[in-house]
């Protein structure tokens, strides 16, 4: 499971790497690729993440909650944005 997040996360960060190099280039289709990009890893991988890390150190809920909390907020008023 590790494995596959490692990856997911690797290619969410080339989409956007691409994405950005579009939105440089003024090529078409930037603007969907960053934005696909950002919706994926704020609500797919950082969900992920924070469980996968959760299930392997149960003794720091807390931690794991509150950065569960914070990534969301920051996400949803990125997001909003």
């Amino acid at each position: 499971m590790k494995n596959k997040i490692y990856i997911f996360g690797l290619v969410l960060l080339i989409l956007f790497t691409i994405g950005a190099i579009f939105k440089i280039n003024h090529w078409p289709g930037a603007a969907i690729v960053i934005t696909v990009s950002l919706v994926l890893f704020s609500l797919v991988f950082c969900p992920l993440a924070l469980v996968s890390a959760y299930r392997a150190e149960g003794k720091h809920a807390f931690i794991y909650l509150i950065g569960g909390i914070t990534i969301a907020a920051v996400s949803y008023t990125h997001l909003t944005l």
